[in-house]
């Protein structure tokens, strides 16, 4: 009997880390009850249209008898004549998130199994049901805040993923300090946008995270700016009170130019000054990139400003 590796045998020895937009280990009933339906409907096989002598049902048994092998764990009563609402139960009021995860993997698993068995041309890109269920239930767990994705045959972890465990994560440290609350509040609001899909509310809340941070170091080095200076004027002023280090001023020029042209222009182009009702709508992945770029300029700009208090100390 081939042992399967599902989602839990790989994350024992994993604890969540603190200070992230996501959560990894609550799951509210409202998001179990909405993958139930998912998995319902990734069983929900046209039997008519595959040569299959098996019901619903039977799918279902195959999935509790899979997760029980490995789980150690007879949980249900196979025999039962309301088997599949008993298993929605199990479900629903289960706190082992880990389970929840196990069974999605599990049953795409199956599904993809049994008709790779009778349907010889039955490909994974080809299945628009079960591609469809799965952009479905990533869905679901951006919009609920759960830090999990469906991807490349597995469940993974969000601060798995390697831009957000070398640069997300880091960044978030940084303005989880109080003198970056305000840096904080903006940019954890551009994350509650991107999870529901508002991405030009995404990108305004990342040059305004931005900005909040050039105010912040300009407040802890004491020097002088207009509040209502953007940017790009931050940017000069920080520049010009020696935040970043003598005798690189060509490398620095040219980073200066990419923290203007970045994420404000970026701000500009599709919500801000220079937008208009002909402007484009950007896709989501221009959200991932304006997030992914703001953390990187959080980390860096906080490296600069620790490294200009060492020498001022």
């Amino acid at each position: 009997m081939v042992i399967i590796n599902l989602y839990s045998n790989r994350i024992k020895a994993e604890k969540a880390i603190k200070n992230d937009v996501y959560v990894y280990d609550c799951f509210s009933e409202e998001l179990k009850t909405q993958i139930f339906f998912i998995l319902k409907n990734l069983l929900e096989i046209e039997f008519n249209y595959y040569p299959i002598n098996m019901d619903s049902k039977q799918l279902w048994v195959l999935t509790y008898e899979a997760v029980s092998r490995e789980w150690g764990n007879k949980f249900l009563d196979s025999n039962s004549l309301n088997f599949i609402d008993r298993f929605e139960s199990y479900i629903v009021s289960n706190d082992n998130y880990e389970h929840v995860l196990d069974l999605i993997e599990c049953v795409i698993g199956i599904r993809i199994s049994i008709l790779s068995k009778v349907d010889p041309n039955y490909k994974f890109n080809n299945d628009e049901i079960l591609i469809g269920l799965i952009e479905e239930l990533n869905k679901r767990f951006l919009y609920a805040g759960v830090g999990y994705q469906y991807e490349n045959g597995e469940i993974i972890r969000i601060d798995h993923q390697y831009v957000h465990k070398e640069i997300v994560k880091p960044a978030l440290e940084i303005i989880h300090n109080q003198a970056f609350e305000k840096v904080n509040e903006e940019y954890s609001n551009a994350h509650k946008h991107y999870r529901n899909q508002y991405i030009k509310d995404c990108i305004v809340g990342c040059n305004r995270a931005f900005e909040s941070l050039l105010k912040s170091i300009c407040n802890e080095c004491e020097w002088e700016y207009d509040p209502n200076n953007r940017a790009s004027d931050l940017i000069k002023i920080i520049h010009k009170n020696g935040l970043f280090p003598v005798g690189m001023e060509k490398t620095i020029d040219s980073y200066i130019m990419t923290l203007k042209t970045g994420v404000p222009e970026l701000r500009n182009h599709f919500s801000g000054h220079g937008s208009s009702s002909q402007s484009p709508s950007p896709s989501i992945y221009m959200a991932e990139y304006v997030l992914h770029l703001t953390a990187t300029n959080i980390v860096f700009l906080y490296n600069a400003f620790r490294n200009y208090q060492s020498k001022q100390n």
